[in-house]
Order: structure tokens, then C-alpha cells, then sequence
């Protein structure tokens, strides 16, 4: 039994649109990790040679005491228990595997048969600020669904199934009714049936029904004693607005359309673009709705209403040496050449503080969620490291510091931090405000499942030449493919760090385009005291959309896709040889593309990269 996924209902679909489409519609396979393995080694020890000597990957430096140092790795038991060169080598302190501590509250579920070792749950996920002692229906709590896998056995056995509520206990310093608390957050979340089979050694499916409609809450963790998986839930799982479907035809239509199947009109847009009236109709049988408005010849496309989620020579200002992005990627020594003032760039997103000392003057804004345009955090972000002030004694600077932005509105916050949601419809809308303004880049620091009414207007904006740049996702090896970063022709950029190692949340797959800096990234906060650390793939699809500013100013007459094919094309090779599911074709280098993109007539010299051992790698 799979995930109930259920199609997109619309007309004319491409047919590369389908088997996107499809992708989403196979169950999910997990890839537990290895076990974290620890060796301490000496203050002696050159930790550089030992880790090439020791063939050891996925690690990561820190310290141990006041001189030694610690190195924590991924190894299978195989590796582990045959590697007696890593243990027994000179220098060598201490070398233990993981220990884990386990605290379980044990409970009975009626319908499951047996004990396995593996474990899958539901959790919600935690709010990125402290809740609100004066309301406990803020949403500051976590709950766990927990399945009992069947034993490993033979192949062949009956899928076990029970129905269990949603247990959420909220957690806060007042003493409140905590059992009203909880029949409360159960009114507002529901009820899950979930199943668990087994299928052959050393392999468990997990399967759930009736899960909610808006997955973006939720996180699916699978877990074998001291190992763990975490996958968003909204990256297995598409997340959609319950009651509602939203439609696209001809405005002389929708009294009509509205009056034969008896639906209420919730809004209606009209979308200069393509000369198209976007309608949200209120549905208490989504299926039957979508399944009528296929068979209309006057209905353009019906779909539901999707949830995406948003999943930082030197400067003076204080936190230029922090700000490694504009270094990084090349921007840095294009600078002195341009600063990317002829350039717009659009940015669909949450609010961004358009009054910001680093963006001040520089910035229109648009709302498109009827909530009004608000100075947020995530979009904010986004806006400074693609064009926040350089040398203006604040903060850090941007990868383009002089560029124009656009800033529409089409994500309200989640919990007041960067996390944010966006419905289909906003996007939708804020993409024909991009295509209106004539915006020749559209940043798109979102991620969701796919979207044909989404799709049909980013490649509107494509088949104008304008270049739309996404992150490729922040679900992890083990999640589907992030849209609209997924779609053939927008630019998808994954997350590396200050070595170029690969963001340990960051989505793989083939639609991967281009790596760009996306961890530990010095940004803006809306605030315009504060300058935050942060990390996805986020930040890194606004490094190349600032790039790409400063490559359009010095190559004015460069479209969205030959921009593209430069930037990837003249990237860093990393990781495997060529094109790879992890980096695409490698690190952005704003250096070689405008070389390459003007004929060598502008030229920039990039300093050689210093080698770090300490911090994370991925």
C-alpha cells in the first residue's frame, strides 16, 4: 500500500509534466545511515593525513579537550569491525562506535501482531520560537504516532493495520488542563490510520492513510536503535488546502462554471500574463469537483490548492568577513565591475523589511496573500544576501549589492521564524506580477510537490527568456523531487558549505543544476539589529540569483536560458566526475561564467581557496 497520493486533475498536460508528476506518486525508499563511529586523536596527529589514510567520509572535525581533536564518521559494522588500521594507528586516544540511550513510553495498539526493530512515527514538527504560555493552541508542542514493524520474517504477510489518534501533549511552564489541552490540539489534527508490513529480510513498508491535508506540520522519522531518518513530511507526501480547488478559465466563464455544479466562489483573480481569471471555489468533495471541471471544455485547469514551504576586495561592513557567499561563489571580484544596478530581480517569498538600511530604496513590494505585505523573516533573508548594501557600516553585503528587487508576497510565516507556507494560487499570481514587471530573474526559495498550475506560469516566464531560480529542497536524500526547482527549465541549486561539502539536508536527484554557498550563511533579520546564522537551499538559490544580476549587467542582451547554460557550464566540478545527483554540475563561479559570457573582455582573479578541517561537513 502506498501513500494516498492523488493526481492533479487539468487539461493539455505535457507529457514530460506527467512523468514529473509521477515521481510522486511511487513509495518513497529510506537509506538508513551508517553508525556514527568517534575517534580522539592526539594533538600530534596531522588530521588531514590521517583522515586520508583512514579513507574516512561524512566526517566531521571538532575539538576534544584543549588540544586533541575529535572525528566523528559514518561506517557500516563491516567497514568498522575490518578496520583495525583506524583504531590501532598511531596517535590514536580513544575509538568507540555510537551509544545511544534510549527512554520509551510503552503503550499497546490493538490490531498489531508481533515486535519488530524498526520503528516509523508522525511527529510535528517544533516551532522555530517559544510558545505562547497564555495559549496553548499556538501549535508549541510535538506528538509521535508511533508503528510496531512486524517481526522480519517470511515475505508475504498480511499488512497490519490499527486506527490510532493523535495523541499531542503540548508542552508549557502553566499548569493548565493538560487533558483539555489535548482534546483540543486532537479536534484540531484529527485521527490517523497507519500500516506496516513486511516484505522480506531486512526491508519494512510503512504506509498511512487519512493523514492531514497539510503535511507541512509534520515530519516522517523512521528509526533502528540508535539510527534515525527525518523526512519532512511534505516532501513524501503532497500538502494541500482542505475544501477548496482552484481553477483557471476565461472570465466570461467562471458565473457560469460557477451556477452548474453549485460552487461557491471563495476568490477570483485576474492574471494579466495570459489573460486568465484564477478562481478558488469552495469543494466539500475535492474528488467529484476536480473529476466534473476535467470534463468542461471551458475549464482551462482544476486542481487543488497546494502548501509549499520556504522549506547569507572585501567590504568594510562589519560582517563582510563572515559573509564567505559572495567570495565563494566569485561575485566578490566582480564588484569593482559591477555591483548589479540595471538589474530586477523578482523574489516570491514571504515580506521582506523594505525599509532595511541594506535594502532601502531598492525595493517594491506586492502582497498577494490578503494577509498585507509584512516584514518577514525568510523573505528578508533572501533579499540581503542577494543585494543587501555593501559599504554602508551595516551588517555584511550582498552577492549583487546595487540590484533592484521585487519583492512579492506569497508566503505568510509559520510560528513567527523562517519557516512559511504558500498556497498555489498566491504563487500563481505572484509569478504573473513577475512576468508583469518584466523581472528578467525570479527567485523562487520554495519547495513543494507537483504543480501544474505553477508549472504552466513558470514556463510562461521561461519561454519569455526570463531565468527562474529555485532551491533544490531542504528534505534530504531520502525525499522527492522539490518543486518548481524540478521542472526542466528552472535553475535548481543545492547547498554547499565554506569547502565546498554538500548541505546535509539538501534534496539529490537528477534535476539538480548548480551548488552554490547555503550553509552557515550570515544574513539579515527584519529586525535591522540582528544578523543571524543560517543554512539550506534557500540561501543558495539567492547566491545564484544574484550572480546571475551581476552576469545580466555585464551581458545585457543574455537571456534566462543562455544565463543558465554559462553559470552551468562554467561551473566547479565537485563531487563525482561531471554531472551528478548531488551538486549538478558543480559550485557556481561568477568568475569563469562572465570570462566565458563576454569572450575573456571582463576578467576577474579569484583568490585560492583556503583549506579548512574544522566545521561541518557533509
Amino acid at each position: 500500500m502506498k501513500l494516498l497520493l492523488i493526481a492533479i486533475t487539468v487539461l493539455s498536460v505535457p507529457v514530460y509534466a506527467q512523468e514529473l508528476a509521477q515521481s510522486w506518486q511511487e513509495p518513497v525508499t529510506i537509506s538508513m545511515p551508517a553508525p556514527t563511529r568517534s575517534v580522539v586523536l592526539h594533538e600530534s596527529v596531522t588530521i588531514a593525513t590521517w583522515i586520508e589514510t583512514s579513507a574516512v567520509t561524512n566526517y566531521r572535525v571538532s575539538k576534544a579537550g584543549r588540544r586533541n581533536s575529535l572525528v566523528q564518521f559514518q561506517m557500516t559494522d563491516q567497514q568498522w569491525n575490518e578496520g583495525a588500521q583506524i583504531c590501532g594507528a598511531p596517535g590514536v586516544i580513544s575509538c568507540e562506535s555510537a551509544v545511544c540511550q534510549l527512554i520509551q513510553v510503552d503503550s499497546t495498539v490493538d490490531g498489531l501482531n508481533g515486535e519488530g526493530s524498526v520503528k516509523a512515527r508522525i511527529v510535528k514538527k517544533r516551532p522555530e520560537t517559544p510558545p505562547d504560555e497564555e495559549d496553548p493552541d499556538t501549535g508549541a508542542g510535538m506528538c509521535e504516532i508511533p508503528v510496531a514493524a512486524a517481526p522480519f520474517a517470511s515475505s508475504g504477510q498480511e499488512a497490519l493495520a490499527a486506527d490510532i489518534s493523535l495523541d499531542l501533549e503540548l508542552i508549557q511552564k502553566t499548569g493548565a488542563d493538560k487533558r483539555k489541552q489535548r482534546r483540543r490540539a486532537l479536534k484540531r489534527h484529527g485521527e490517523f490510520r497507519l500500516n506496516v508490513s513486511d516484505t522480506y529480510q531486512g526491508t519494512a513498508s510503512f504506509s498511512a492513510e487519512r493523514l492531514p491535508a497539510d503535511t507541512t506540520d509534520y515530519d516522517l522519522v523512521v528509526s533502528e536503535g540508535c539510527r534515525e531518518v527525518r523526512i519532512p513530511l511534505e516532501s513524501v507526501e503532497p500538502a494541500h488546502v482542505p475544501g477548496v480547488v482552484l481553477t483557471a478559465m476565461a472570465s466570461a466563464d467562471v458565473a457560469s462554471v460557477s451556477a452548474e455544479y453549485q460552487l461557491t466562489i471563495v476568490s477570483q483573480a485576474e492574471l494579466k500574463s495570459s489573460s486568465e481569471t484564477l478562481v478558488l471555489f469552495a469543494a466539500d468533495d475535492i474528488l467529484r469537483v476536480l473529476g466534473l471541471l476535467a470534463l468542461d471544455s471551458r475549464v482551462i485547469a482544476a486542481q487543488k490548492e497546494y502548501i509549499y514551504t520556504t522549506a547569507a576586495g572585501m567590504h568594510t561592513d562589519p560582517f563582510a568577513a563572515m559573509a564567505y557567499g559572495p567570495k565563494e561563489s566569485g561575485a566578490l571580484y566582480l564588484h569593482d565591475t559591477t555591483q548589479g544596478a540595471s538589474q530586477t530581480i523578482a523574489i516570491i517569498d514571504t515580506g521582506v523589511a523594505t525599509e532595511h538600511p541594506e535594502l532601502q530604496g531598492r525595493v517594491a513590494a506586492e502582497d498577494f496573500t490578503d494577509e498585507g505585505f509584512t516584514p518577514d523573516a525568510h523573505g528578508t533573508a533572501v533579499a540581503a544576501i542577494i543585494a543587501a548594501a555593501a559599504d554602508n557600516s551595516q551588517g555584511a553585503y550582498g552577492v549583487a549589492p546595487a540590484a533592484q528587487l521585487l519583492a512579492l508576497k506569497a508566503c505568510h510565516p509559520v510560528d513567527g521564524g523562517l519557516r512559511a507556507k504558500c498556497r498555489t494560487s498566491a504563487v500563481v499570481k505572484a509569478l504573473d506580477a513577475a512576468i508583469n514587471n518584466d523581472a528578467q530573474i525570479i527567485n523562487m526559495s520554495i519547495a513543494g510537490p507537483p504543480d501544474l498550475m505553477v508549472q504552466r506560469y513558470v514556463s510562461l516566464a521561461t519561454r519569455q527568456n526570463r531565468l527562474v531560480v529555485a532551491g533544490a529542497g531542504n528534505g534530504g536524500v531520502n525525499a522527492k523531487p522539490a518543486f518548481p526547482a524540478a521542472l526542466p527549465d528552472v535553475l535548481a541549486v543545492t547547498a554547499i558549505d565554506v569547502q565546498g561539502k554538500l548541505y546535509r539536508d539538501a534534496n539529490q536527484g537528477n534535476y539538480v543544476d548548480l551548488a552554490a554557498p547555503g550553509v552557515d550563511i550570515v544574513t539579515t533579520a527584519p529586525d535591522g539589529k540582528s544578523y543571524p546564522w543560517t543554512s539550506g537551499t534557500s540561501w543558495a538559490a539567492a547566491h545564484v540569483s544574484g550572480v546571475a544580476a551581476l552576469m545580466r549587467d555585464l551581458i545585457p542582451f543574455a537571456g534566462g536560458q543562455e544565463v543558465a547554460s554559462i553559470l552551468t557550464s562554467q561551473a566547479d566540478d565537485l563531487g563525482e566526475v561531471g554531472t551528478d545527483t548531488k551538486f549538478g554540475s558543480g559550485a557556481v563561479n561568477a568568475c569563469k561564467a562572465v570570462e566565458a559570457g563576454t569572450a575573456s573582455a571582463v576578467q576577474c582573479e579569484q583568490e585560492e581557496p583556503e583549506t579548512e578541517l574544522f566545521g561541518e561537513t557533509q
